[in-house]
């Protein structure tokens, strides 16, 4: 049975995306395992609230920001592909269904050639949306074309719509290849994301599609038009047919995709134009060039956005990966669904990775219910098993367990709890706790030669290796293990994933790298405790693939000219240096 997902994405114009909503229920997707995903981006509202029919297989899923129309589908893909999607069609919320076919018409023409990447099927202008409304008979409203597949015109950099005002006679009936899709509606093969990537989110809104149909081009993909089915659209609902933040987006993303794809004649000529607005040009086209021309990327500067609070359905999202430790995963959940560990099901989520595709999960899926079961088809590793499990997360708060964790009493309300007092917006790190109840070292600073000097020639104990802080109150720390990190979803809207360069291993370093270049906090919790059997999934590795991982991370996160120096330093200190037990700086301060 194919996994297709739907994902639309509904930033304040709820009414459009209702009616969507009601429209997909004509879809034929009979013989199909099919999903609706909608990305709530509007603040002050939740679109769930306002569903009153019923949607089958509807989920929706907080984006906690505007990220404009290239984040936000790329969160609702991100979403599908980790569900397992194996077709993606992405759809404007100001559509409507026309066709009950439509669905399996595109998929089939995906089918039918394997280079075929990417399928838009005919869109009309929605009755009384058309541009040219007194031109047309009433007869001829729902028949008035918008797109019928089309070309790009690289002497004026941009798409041409084929058929566009026209009513349609039947000449656009055929299927076959097309130089652009249009954004509006398409289908895309699963496989298209993880070979040619997302939509570039910098650019945020206009020619975000046009980039990435150019990558997918150049890879030797195709793109298709089918005449044999359609949708209906209410034509730029989204922004606003002339608006200011249209005017910039269209003038700065213009000149970002010539620089990057234009010939050097089409370049010239764009130069021309740009010398021109920026003399006679209106207000936002000039800004637009200005922004272009310093590298600034996003949305346009002066549009206000609609602030408020966003409404999460899932409050705590645990995410957890195992690489052959069912049994200890076994005791995690056992841990986890205690009452007294502090895990709400009202408002939780458990979702489980099994990264090992030899290890038998039935008996834990039949054992715990409540908890939502993924499996990788190969081992991915760390970080993109971790990734895969946030991009399919709904909590406002994502707690990343490793398989080797216990749970002690009460230790994720006390998480909670933290990370609230701290507006949800820093990142937590439980104490770790060995079996034998030993406290685990867990904290430590960016790993620097200065640092090592420190560590090993003056014996200040922790300015290298890993402490533990003092204390029973959160303590703030430049770094710390992944075995038990909290990460509020305002963090990685700022901050991102996990390094998808690193495999395993530094991928705790790089992350808080990165919190502390963004200025965002990161907390040891003494009183959220977690039993840790260390290094139970990299035993299973083995050791020697375990250490030339460790090695090729290394190389990743400094670079290899500063690794070759650390690694230089490290071993002078540890052949020369003191062999005294250091004094930790913390004894020192107290």
């Amino acid at each position: 049975m194919k996994k297709i997902a739907l994902v639309s994405v509904n930033i304040g114009g709820k009414e459009d995306t209702l009616a969507l909503l009601k429209s997909l229920n004509n879809l034929d997707v009979s013989g199909l395992d099919f999903k609706i995903v909608v990305v709530e981006a509007t603040p002050n509202e939740w679109l769930g609230d306002f569903v009153k029919e019923e949607v089958a297989n509807l989920e929706i899923i907080q984006a906690g920001e505007n990220k404009g129309f290239a984040g936000n589908y790329n969160l609702g893909m991100r979403y599908a592909v980790a569900w397992g999607a194996e077709y993606i069609l992405i759809i404007n919320n100001d559509t409507l269904i026309g066709d009950a076919k439509l669905i399996k018409k595109l998929v089939s023409v995906l089918d039918d050639d394997p280079k075929a990447n990417v399928v838009s099927p005919k869109i009309y202008f929605a009755p009384g949306y058309e541009f040219y409304k007194s031109r047309y008979k009433k007869g001829d409203l729902g028949k008035v074309l918008w797109y019928a597949g089309g070309s790009f015109d690289w002497g004026d950099v941009r798409s041409i719509h084929r058929g566009i005002d026209e009513v349609d006679k039947g000449k656009f009936d055929e299927t076959g290849e097309t130089e652009f899709v249009s954004g509006c509606c398409l289908l895309i093969k699963g496989r298209t994301l993880e070979k040619f990537g997302y939509f570039d989110e910098k650019l945020y809104a206009y020619f975000e599609d046009n980039d990435w149909q150019q990558r997918i081009l150049a890879g030797g993909g195709k793109l298709y038009y089918s005449g044999d089915t359609f949708i209906y659209h209410k034509v730029s609902r989204s922004f606003g047919i002339g608006s200011d933040q249209t005017d910039y987006l269209l003038t700065r993303n213009r000149l970002y995709f010539s620089a990057k794809y234009a010939s050097l004649r089409t370049k010239f000529a764009v130069f021309r134009e740009v010398i021109r607005n920026l003399i006679f040009g209106r207000p936002a086209q000039k800004r637009g060039i200005w922004d272009f021309l310093w590298g600034v990327k996003g949305n346009y500067p002066l549009h206000k956005e609609n602030l408020g609070n966003y409404h999460y359905p899932i409050r705590l999202s645990i995410i957890i990966s195992s690489y052959k430790t069912s049994g200890l995963t076994d005791q995690l959940l056992k841990s986890i669904f205690k009452k007294d560990s502090g895990y709400d099901e009202a408002r939780d989520e458990v979702i489980v990775l099994n990264d090992s595709p030899e290890d038998d999960f039935s008996n834990l899926i039949l054992k715990y219910p409540k908890a939502r079961f993924m499996e990788n088809r190969e081992n991915l590793r760390f970080v993109k098993s971790y990734n895969r499990l946030m991009e399919a997360s709904r909590g406002e708060l994502i707690l990343m367990l490793n398989s080797d964790i216990e749970v002690k009493k009460g230790s994720l309300n006390s998480l909670v709890k933290t990370s609230e007092h701290f507006n949800n917006e820093a990142v937590l790190a439980g104490k770790l706790i060995f079996p034998d109840g030993t406290p685990q070292d867990s904290c430590f600073f960016l790993p620097t030669i200065s640092g090592a000097i420190k560590e090993y020639f003056l014996q200040i104990k922790g300015s290298y290796f890993m402490y533990r802080p003092k204390g029973v109150r959160p303590v703030r720390v430049e770094c710390a293990v992944m075995a038990c990190f909290l990460i509020p979803r305002k963090v990685i809207n700022k901050v991102g994933y996990l390094n998808r360069k690193l495999v395993m291993y530094f991928e705790d370093v790089d992350y808080s790298r990165r919190l502390k270049k963004a200025g965002i906090p990161l907390y040891f919790c003494p009183e959220a405790e977690f039993y840790h059997h260390h290094g139970a999934s990299s035993k299973k590795m083995g050791k020697e693939v375990a250490n030339k991982q460790l090695i090729e991370s290394a190389k990743i996160y400094h670079g290899p000219l500063y690794y070759f120096f650390l690694t230089a330093t490290l071993w002078l200190m540890q052949k020369y240096g003191k062999v005294t037990s250091p004094v930790s700086r913390w004894e020192k301060e107290e």
